[in-house]
C-alpha cells in the first residue's frame, strides 16, 4: 500500500441495508501507511472488533483527534480501555454500538490521565444507566462540551444531576430518555441553560406544557430546539410569547412522538411562535405530525424566513400543489430562496385527480398554464441560482407519475425549485 503521510481524515460508512467488510488487518495497513489521521469514522463494521481499536490507539496515538465507531457492534467494553492513550482524542462516537457500563469505567477510570474529550455521543445505547452518566462527569465535568445520550431509556432524572457539573456544557441531547421528568428537565435547564446552544429533549413523554416557556426563559443563546409537540397547544405557546428573553433560532424541530395522539397546535399556535422565534436566521424546520398545521398556516407564519433550506412537513396538512403554486407565482422576492429540501407528503387521490388537470383550481384561485409559465419566464433568472431536482422517492404509482409529468409540465422551461422526498 502506497503511504499516505498528509493523509488527515479517513471515512468509511455502512447502511442500515448495507453492512461494511473492512477487517481487522484492513485497519492495520491503514493506520501503518497513514500516521498522521486525524479523523477516523468507521460506521457499521461488523467485522471491526478490539483488535482494531489497539491498534488505532498505538500508531495514531499523537495524531487522532477523532473516532467514529459508530454501529460497530463486536466492539466490546474492553476495547475502550485501549484508547486511553490517545491524549488528543477530542471526539469520541459509539451510537449504536453494543457497550455497557463497563466500557466506560474501562475508557474514565482513573479519572486523571482519561483523553480530555470535548464531544462524546453514547446514543442508543440501551444498556447504559446513570451510573455511566456520574463515571463520564467525574472525569469529563471540565472539558466536555456536547454529549448524546439520546435513546438510552434505562436514564432517569439522576443522569440529569451528573450532566448540571458539566461547566462547559453547549450542546446536550437526551430525546427518546422516557423516564425523564418534567421537574428534572426543568431544574436541569435552569442550572446549565445559560451556555446551551444546542438541545433535543425529543420523545420525552413525562413533560408539561410549561417545559418549552422553561426552556426560552433559561437559555437565551440557544440557536437549535428540537422537543415534542406532545404537551403543547396554542396557550402553551402564548405563555412562551410571554417570555423576556429574546431567540435567534437556526433549526427549530416540534414534532409529535405518539401518532396515534391529535396534536392539539394549530395555525395560531405556530403563529404566535414563529412571531417569537422564527426569524431570518432559520435555517431548518421541522414540524412533523402537526396535522392542524396547514399551508396557509405555514405561510403565514414562515414566509419570512428567507434562510430557510431544510423544511420537513410530513404528516401534516400542509399541500405540495400550494406551495408548488406560491413557489411560482409570489409578487416580490422569491419565497424561501435558499429551500434545498423538502420533505412533504405524498398527495392523496383527491389531490391527485384535480391536480393531474391543466386548469386545476387551487383553494385560492384557477392558475392556469399560461400565468404560471409567464411569472415563470419572468423570475427564471433568479429561480435558476437556486433550483434543485423533482426526484420523488416512489415511482410506482400512476397518479404520482401523472402529478410529476403535470408539474413538469406547468413549469415549462424553468426546473422545479426544490428536491422533495415523498413520506
Amino acid at each position: 500500500m502506497i503511504s499516505l503521510p498528509k493523509l488527515k481524515i479517513f471515512e468509511i460508512t455502512g447502511t442500515t441495508c448495507f453492512e461494511l467488510n473492512i477487517t481487522n488487518e484492513a485497519i492495520r495497513v491503514l493506520v501503518s501507511n497513514c500516521s498522521n489521521l486525524e479523523q477516523v469514522i468507521i460506521h457499521r463494521a461488523i467485522h471491526l472488533t478490539d483488535v482494531a481499536l489497539e491498534t488505532i490507539s498505538s500508531e495514531l496515538s499523537t495524531s487522532l483527534r477523532k473516532l467514529d465507531i459508530s454501529g460497530c457492534k463486536r466492539i466490546s467494553d474492553e476495547g475502550l480501555r485501549h484508547l486511553r492513550c490517545c491524549q488528543n482524542l477530542r471526539d469520541l462516537e459509539t451510537a449504536q454500538c453494543a457497550l455497557g457500563f463497563q466500557a466506560f469505567i474501562n475508557f474514565c477510570s482513573p479519572a486523571k490521565g482519561t483523553p480530555p474529550l470535548r464531544r462524546l455521543s453514547v446514543r442508543g445505547q440501551i444498556h447504559q444507566s446513570d451510573a455511566t452518566v456520574e463515571v463520564v462527569m467525574r472525569a469529563l465535568s471540565t472539558t466536555i462540551e456536547s454529549i448524546d445520550i439520546s435513546g438510552c431509556r434505562a436514564l432517569t432524572d439522576i443522569s440529569l444531576v451528573h450532566l448540571a457539573s458539566g461547566v462547559r456544557l453547549q450542546e446536550v441531547r437526551f430525546a427518546g430518555c422516557r423516564f425523564l421528568t418534567h421537574e428534572g428537565i426543568s431544574d436541569f435547564i435552569q442550572k446549565v441553560g445559560m451556555g446551551l446552544h444546542v438541545l433535543n429533549s425529543g420523545s420525552c413523554k413525562g413533560v408539561e406544557k410549561s417545559l418549552l416557556e422553561n426552556i426560552l426563559a433559561y437559555c437565551p443563546k440557544l440557536e437549535a430546539l428540537t422537543t415534542s409537540a406532545d404537551y403543547l397547544d396554542d396557550f402553551a405557546m402564548r405563555d412562551v410569547a410571554k417570555v423576556k428573553t429574546a431567540h435567534v433560532f437556526k433549526s427549530v424541530s416540534i414534532s409529535m412522538t405518539d401518532r396515534a395522539r391529535p396534536s392539539e397546535l394549530t395555525d395560531e399556535g405556530l403563529r404566535v411562535f414563529a412571531n417569537k422565534c422564527l426569524g431570518r436566521s432559520l435555517v431548518t424546520l421541522v414540524l412533523t405530525g402537526l396535522k392542524n398545521i396547514t399551508t396557509d398556516g405555514l405561510l403565514l407564519a414562515c414566509r419570512h424566513c428567507i434562510r430557510l433550506s431544510h423544511l420537513d412537513v410530513r404528516d401534516t396538512s400542509v399541500s405540495i400543489q400550494r406551495l408548488f403554486e406560491e413557489f411560482l407565482m409570489t409578487v416580490g422576492a422569491q419565497l424561501w430562496p435558499a429551500l434545498s429540501r423538502l420533505l412533504i407528503d405524498k398527495p392523496d387521490r383527491e389531490s391527485l385527480a384535480c391536480s393531474s388537470s391543466v386548469g386545476a383550481v387551487s383553494t385560492r384561485e384557477k392558475i392556469t398554464r399560461e400565468e404560471i409559465g409567464r411569472a415563470a419566464e419572468e423570475r427564471r433568472h433568479d429561480l435558476e441560482k437556486t433550483m434543485g431536482r423533482l426526484d420523488p422517492v416512489s415511482q410506482s404509482s400512476v397518479e404520482w407519475q401523472s402529478l410529476v409529468a403535470t408539474l413538469r409540465d406547468r413549469i415549462k422551461v424553468v426546473r422545479p425549485l426544490v428536491a422533495f422526498d415523498i413520506a
